[in-house]
């Protein structure tokens, strides 16, 4: 069993699972913080930060959870314009998470997978799993 919280016009979807003891309740999107959108080093160049989610233990209000104990799932809907973007610099869509020091990308240890929309003009989603987390800004890339 889980829920599903959506954010920006379901444009970020969180799916927390209920049935575990660590019970995740409040979630919610907070200012995105300052990461660098010109980095120059690196190999993930920020096409847009699209989310910061927040991700709280059930109860306890401001008490932010970084080891997770189980499996959320973000999705998070990439556009065309993101896209065209990534393949005009012949390079794949990334989707990234600021460590405060630099661009981290999304792997297959995460998970990472992008799903396209069946109507090529909606672009499509990316999604992910973690079981830590430390509140960063989320950009798709290239």
């Amino acid at each position: 069993m889980s829920k599903e919280f959506k954010f920006l016009n379901d444009e970020v979807i969180v799916t927390v699972p209920t049935d575990k003891p660590k019970k995740l309740k409040a979630i919610k999107l907070d200012d995105l913080g300052n990461p660098d959108l010109n980095p120059t080093s690196g190999d993930f160049k920020p096409i847009r930060v699209v989310a910061n989610i927040v991700l709280e233990e059930e109860g306890k209000p401001g008490t932010y959870l970084t080891d997770l104990g189980q499996s959320v799932e973000i999705k998070i809907r990439y556009t065309k314009k993101d896209k065209a973007a990534a393949d005009a610099s012949f390079k794949p869509l990334a989707l990234a998470f600021w460590d405060g020091n630099r661009w981290v990308r999304f792997v297959e240890k995460h998970g990472f997978v992008l799903l396209p929309d069946p109507d090529p003009e909606k672009g499509g989603v990316g999604k992910v799993s973690i079981t830590r987390w430390g509140d960063p800004p989320i950009s798709w890339g290239k």
